[in-house]
């Protein structure tokens, strides 16, 4: 049996992880800006050293996401399409298990983990009867690549979009007749 050579597709050109690091500086530059401020209370400092230590960690997370952005793509393997955005996120879903691919416009919803304009990761929630949608995509709302798998909606944005799902529908032909 010959396996079918993995295809790499790359996310759509996105500048999504600025406005992570546009957070990431709006976090940081009041804590600077503090620093230089009138002398601290000594009552006050265990407060202002554990809100300097949870805004630290949160920066150094966007800082690590910044990092991964080059990484992010989608893989079509021998058995499943595996999606991954570095050592952070990895989706495995099998080419049997997917039941519906299509492109989609999703609706907005006040509720979000990680979702900013040209970057969307983890689980997000979608309004218009989507729900939540495993995110690794470089487009938050229009010409999301909804795909539906195991129970879950996953959400992905390939360049080269049309090549993709031509490819990914041939795989998913291939694995219901039960030959890859």
């Amino acid at each position: 049996m010959n396996a079918e050579p993995v295809e790499h597709y790359r996310p759509l050109p996105s500048l999504g992880w600025l406005w992570v690091l546009a957070l990431a500086i709006a976090m940081v530059v009041p804590m600077t800006a503090a620093l230089f401020a009138e002398p601290i209370p000594a009552e006050a400092l265990a407060i202002i050293i554990g809100t300097y230590a949870l805004i630290g960690v949160i920066v150094v997370w966007f800082l690590v996401t910044i990092a991964f952005f080059p990484r992010m793509r989608y893989d079509l393997t021998s058995d499943a399409l595996v999606i991954t955005y570095g050592p952070i996120l990895r989706y495995a879903l099998p080419y049997a298990s997917i039941t519906d691919v299509r492109i989609e416009n999703l609706r907005f919803s006040p509720w979000s983990s990680f979702r900013f304009p040209g970057l969307a990761l983890w689980k997000v929630q979608y309004g218009g009867g989507i729900g939540i949608v495993k995110m690794c995509s470089t487009r938050s709302h229009r010409g999301v690549v909804l795909i539906a798998a195991g129970g879950e909606r996953y959400g992905i944005s390939p360049d080269e979009q049309d090549r993709f799902i031509h490819e990914l529908d041939s795989r998913r032909s291939r694995a219901r007749e039960g030959g890859r």
